[in-house]
């Protein structure tokens, strides 16, 4: 499979405590099978919480958001599970977020997303948004069911805004 990512992909690091903003404060915290299942089996109070927490909505695990925040977000903005347990511990939401991947038959784009102020910083300050691309074997094709005419039409369009939004003669 074909990736493609912005050349800052690879820069970002989360700034925890220190960030301006939380991506754990009004979002939704969908955890997954494989971490849900971890959870369950965590031991003392931790466990507990976690166990307390964790509940099923429209068949997808989830943690109960407390005044609209994570549960597991201290008082430092720091989360209790990463503290505890280590970054491998979080579940694939928080492992991932802001980066997002979508797969377009043989190829998987990677990006990170605005909302995140580091990664808007990263975004925002590039003096050009360049573009890497290599090959992963290990990655599988899926099959889909993408109109591979609307798909280049898209794609020719996406390369043209791209290319207007690199051109510093304009303002943002």
């Amino acid at each position: 499979m074909k990736v493609t990512a912005p050349a800052h992909y690879a820069l970002f690091h989360c700034l925890a405590g220190a960030c301006p903003d939380t991506c754990c404060v009004g979002w939704e915290v969908v955890v997954d099978e494989e971490s849900a299942r971890r959870y369950r089996g965590v031991d003392g109070a931790l466990g507990e919480r976690l166990r307390a927490a964790l509940e099923t909505t429209d068949g997808e695990y989830n943690f109960h958001l407390s005044d609209g925040r994570c549960p597991f977000l201290n008082g430092e903005n720091l989360c209790d599970i990463h503290s505890a347990l280590g970054e491998d511990a979080l579940c694939r939401t928080c492992r991932r977020f802001p980066r997002f991947e979508h797969d377009y038959g043989a190829v998987r784009e990677r990006g990170l997303s605005l909302s995140c102020p580091e990664a808007a910083r990263l975004i925002m300050g590039a003096e050009r948004i360049a573009f890497e691309t290599h090959e992963d074997a290990s990655l599988e094709v899926q099959p889909n069911d993408i109109d591979a005419s609307l798909y280049l039409e898209l794609w020719t369009l996406r390369r043209a805004l791209i290319a207007l939004a690199q051109n510093r003669g304009h303002s943002i």
